[in-house]
This record gives C-alpha cells, sequence and structure tokens, in this order.
C-alpha cells in the first residue's frame, strides 16, 4: 500500500513541478522528456523512498558548518537534532569557545570535546529560549540567569546583569570573578585593575578572594604569568594574593614565568629554594636551575647530577631530556629520572616529539617505539616521522600507509599515493584526487570537511 500511494505522489509531483515553483526536489530536476517505465519509476521510488525515510535530503540547506536543516528536522552534523524546530532554529554567535543556536524551545551550544575529537551539541538545560542572547565572549543571559561557558551563574540578576570584561561581571548586588561571587565587596565603587586583581574602596581582591592588609593606594601587578602570581605595595610583596614571607621589598624581582629572586633567597613560583646559592645561581629553563655545587628541578635537589656539565637536550619543540658526564635524564611525573634504559653515547633528541639512540627510537619521556628501525628512522614532522617500513604518528603505527610516497599537508591531515589520513586515521570516503584546502577549507568533489569528517 505504502508503494503505491508513493506512485501516486510521484507522479503528481512529476506532473505539476514545472508549474509550481515550490517544489524542491531531485526528482525534478530529471529530464521531463526522457521516457519512463515501470522499472525507471521503481527504481526512482526506491531512491526517494531512501532518501526521504533518511533526512528528506532534496529540501536541506546548509545553515552554519555543522549545522543544516530542511522543513522539518534541524541536523548537526547530517544527525537530527531531537525536539527542534526548524522554522525557528537559528544560530547565535559567540565570541570565543562555544557557538550557541536556538529555536523556540530551547538553547544549544556546540562544543569540541579535545579528548576525543569530536564536535559534541549539548543542551542549555535552564534557559529560556525566547529571551536568550549573546552578551559577549562566552557570556550570555536570558530573563532569568546570566550565563557563562552556557552554565548559569549562580546568585546572578538578569535585569541588570553586565560585563566589566572577559572576567569580572557584576549586577546590582554581586561582583563575580567568573562564577564566583566576590565576598564583602563594594558593588559601588568595584573596579577591575586587570585580568587577575579588582578592588573598591576598602580592599583589594585577588580573583574572586579578598587580600588581606593591602595599601590600596600604593598596590600594583608585577606580572601576568599564570602559576605565580606577584604583586607588591609599599609595605609587601604578595604571590597569589598571599603575603610572601621573607621577601625583600627593595631587591625583589621577577626573573621568568618560573623564578624570581631577592638579596636573601631565590623563589620557585613563590616558593623558597633551599640550599641554593644566590651568587652562584643560573636559570637552566622553567623548572631546572643550578648553583656551583647542585643541580634544582623545581625546589628540589638532583643529587645524582653534576652542575659543571649539566645541559638541556632541546630542540625548538620538546625539553624533556638533559644529560651531564655521566647520565640522561628526562622528566617523568613532575621530576627529573636518569634514564637507565637508554645508551649514553648515542642517545640523540631529534625535531618533534622523537629521540633516538642505536638501537630504539622514544618517544616522550624515553618510551620506546616498538618495532621501529632505529638506523632509517627519519622524522617528517612534529607529529609525524617514518622508517623503511612503516609511517609513525606519535607512537602509532599507521600501518597502512607508504613511506616512500608519505606526505604531511598540516598538522592534522596527511597523504600518500592511496590515501588521505587524518592523524593516523584513513579518511576512506575521500576522494584523494581532488583533495584539497580551498578558501581555508579542505574539500573534495563530493564533500567538505573539518577535523576528518564530513560536514556537509
Amino acid at each position: 500500500m505504502k508503494k503505491y500511494l508513493l506512485l501516486i505522489l510521484f507522479l503528481f509531483v512529476f506532473g505539476c513541478g514545472k508549474n509550481n515553483t515550490n517544489v524542491q526536489t531531485k526528482i525534478t530536476n530529471k529530464n521531463p522528456k526522457s521516457t519512463l517505465n515501470a522499472q525507471s519509476i521503481n527504481s526512482l521510488l526506491g531512491s526517494w523512498q531512501a532518501e526521504s525515510e533518511a533526512q528528506d535530503t532534496w529540501t536541506i540547506q546548509e545553515i552554519w558548518n555543522w549545522f543544516s536543516k530542511n522543513n522539518i528536522n534541524v541536523f548537526f552534523e547530517k544527525k537530527i537534532i531531537s525536539g527542534s524546530d526548524a522554522k525557528t532554529f537559528q544560530i547565535l554567535l559567540s565570541g570565543n569557545n562555544d557557538l550557541y543556536a536556538k529555536d523556540k524551545n530551547q538553547v544549544y551550544v556546540k562544543n569540541y570535546d579535545i579528548y576525543n575529537n569530536i564536535d559534541t551539541l549539548n543542551l542549555v538545560w535552564t534557559a529560556d529560549a525566547s529571551s536568550f542572547a549573546i552578551l559577549s565572549g562566552d557570556y550570555a543571559k536570558d530573563k532569568s540567569h546570566a550565563f557563562l561557558n552556557w552554565e548559569p551563574i549562580s546568585w546572578s540578576n538578569s535585569s541588570t546583569f553586565q560585563l566589566i570584561n572577559s572576567f569580572y561581571s557584576k549586577d546590582n548586588s554581586h561582583i563575580y570573578y567568573y562564577f564566583d561571587n566576590l565576598s564583602g565587596v563594594d558593588v559601588a565603587s568595584f573596579q577591575s585593575i586587570d585580568e587577575n586583581f579588582g578592588k573598591d574602596n576598602n580592599n583589594v581582591f585577588y580573583g574572586s578572594m579578598m587580600m588581606y592588609g593591602v595599601d590600596l593606594n600604593t598596590f600594583q601587578p608585577m606580572n601576568h604569568w599564570e602559576w605565580a602570581i606577584y604583586s607588591k605595595d609599599k609595605n609587601n610583596i604578595y604571590v597569589n594574593g598571599i603575603i610572601l614571607d621573607g621577601a625583600d621589598l627593595s631587591t625583589f624581582q621577577i626573573l621568568n614565568s618560573s623564578y624570581a629572586k631577592d638579596k636573601n633567597h631565590i623563589y620557585y613560583y613563590g616558593n623558597i629554594i633551599n640550599g641554593i646559592d644566590s651568587f652562584s645561581f643560573q636559570f637552566i629553563d622553567r623548572d631546572t636551575c643550578k648553583d656551583s655545587s647542585h643541580v634544582f628541578f623545581g625546589t628540589n635537589i638532583l643529587d645524582s647530577a653534576d652542575p659543571a656539565t649539566f645541559q638541556p637536550l632541546w630542540n625548538e619543540q620538546i625539553k624533556l631530556y638533559y644529560k651531564d658526564r655521566n647520565y640522561i635524564y628526562a622528566k617523568l611525573n613532575d621530576n627529573l629520572k636518569i634514564l637507565n634504559n637508554v645508551n649514553y653515547n648515542t642517545f640523540q633528541v631529534l625535531s618533534g616529539e622523537y629521540a633516538k639512540d642505536n638501537i630504539n627510537v622514544y618517544r616522550w619521556w624515553a618510551f620506546a617505539i616498538a618495532g621501529v628501525d632505529s638506523q632509517t628512522f627519519t622524522i617528517i614532522d612534529r607529529f609525524y616521522a617514518k622508517d623503511s617500513k612503516a609511517v609513525y604518528y606519535l607512537w602509532v603505527t599507521i600501518i597502512w600507509a607508504d613511506p616512500n610516497t608519505f606526505q604531511v599537508i598540516d598538522n592534522d591531515y596527511a597523504k600518500d599515493k592511496n590515501n588521505i589520513y587524518f592523524w593516523w586515521k584513513i579518511l576512506q570516503w575521500v576522494d584523494a584526487a581532488t583533495f584539497q584546502l580551498i578558501d581555508g577549507v579542505y574539500r573534495d568533489k563530493n564533500h567538505i570537511y573539518d577535523n576528518g569528517s564530513i560536514v556537509q
């Protein structure tokens, strides 16, 4: 019965299609002069029925990259968004990490799942769709709440909510640092100093934390680094909003993102390094330093290391290995460990993420990659490498790749004579001969691709 109903509908569309410009089907693109027989009608009906049951593809239109719709449904990466309303669906662009959309019923947010390398779509459950609007960057609001990164900000008053900058916001009763409500703040006089500090007529705040004993008139930030945020007033040095006990105000100076010093101490992220000689102190890198007698990793003495010959084995991309006259060392689990499994005399750090000796090839922290031929192993770029037998993406062997013709297109895509690859995965549906980057978008003759997936 269903087949005969479809036949009747097909004949109606075919007969009326030339006079009805609103009918948008693949069938109306067929040559109207072609001879129709039972076999061709059944063939067309079968194709039409399959497509209509899937996505109603003849009316699908792209909305924005991941989104498309037809007269009935909205699709995210070609999958129906349950409960969506095609007539009222619209994209609400966000300035930073997320992309919002809404219809008359729901608010949606597109996120990128960095761990699984996929785009996801989530409902903003607490949002009122009719009043939801983007403010700036990651902030939005509806009639009841303000939102940050699609989560409601507790206690926020939507009608009076406004941004101070990307870090601080306020309403008529509260000051917020991201999601945190500042306790004890005078809302009327509060102002942001920078991304880490704010103040009112009475106090200075580090993020949302009130700092005690600060002189308002002389307070000033000293840096903007993430792990050790220094500041000062006429009386004290502060680290992460707390007085740095023992610091000498007149001689204190920040050396780099991890080290600071005064006439009495060397500091590693605000912690005193005990036992170090300030006069012979030398910075090596973010986590290591030395004096005339010792090598230090963080605040800990590395007893086995010889300071006279200790040096990093670096290249511009990887900074994990060190050596002295006796040992090779690697950063492992926030410590510096002697590598007893490598050949000291032949060990070398390669470009990218790799190192090798005369026997093995290593990736990160001297983990040997099984089956690699060290003698023919060469780097292609930061993530890709090859030997005479295979191509490797980090520690993964791309068993289908041809090492003789393999080429890197960019950080994500590569190719050989047979295939296109996203990281280590073959993109089986890609037409390799026509795959190329056009106007910042990867496409072949059939599709557009993003993160290794078809988006159109």
